[in-house]
């Protein structure tokens, strides 16, 4: 994948990023039954938001599109092309566990009915929001890393091209 289709991944996934953090942000605000692990989820989809907006600018940059091109440097935009992948499915996932909550939430009845069908849902996500919140931790480590590669290759090849 080249520089420019990676900027537009990430550009994409950092929007949808943007929008699990709104749900999240709704689950903490409304307080209820939430314990430490939406909270630490939310922190980590914000971080990860950062460094895919990063990813996206750094990948636009001239001398980045040029890295692209050495043949060297092709495992890394193989592995970040499958980060990028995978922590799309993994937003998607998020999104649609996080959803399911949201809609219990909606469903109309009594308050007590409300309560034990939001409770139940709420049970069988909440260990599923802990091995997602463990992959989203892995895919910002990642794609910082890769962040700090390409930070690396440019300063790199602006040192070389002063020399």
């Amino acid at each position: 994948m080249d520089p420019i289709s990676i900027a537009a991944t990430a550009a994409t996934i950092a929007q949808q990023c943007i929008r699990v953090s709104s749900f999240l942000y709704s689950f903490i605000r409304c307080g209820t039954n939430i314990d430490e692990t939406v909270t630490v989820l939310s922190t980590e989809v914000e971080s990860l938001q950062r460094n895919l907006t990063a990813i996206a600018e750094s990948c636009r940059l001239p001398s980045v599109r040029s890295a692209a091109q050495n043949s060297e440097e092709q495992a890394h935009w193989d592995t970040l092309e499958q980060s990028l992948n995978d922590c799309k499915d993994t937003l998607e996932t998020l999104e649609r566990s996080l959803a399911s909550v949201q809609s219990t939430r909606a469903r109309k009845g009594g308050k007590f009915v409300n309560f034990i069908s939001k409770r139940i849902t709420w049970d069988s996500t909440s260990q599923e929001l802990f091995r997602i919140r463990q992959k989203v931790t892995a895919y910002r480590e990642t794609i910082g890393l890769s962040l700090q590669w390409i930070s690396l290759y440019v300063f790199v090849i602006c040192e070389s091209s002063l020399t």
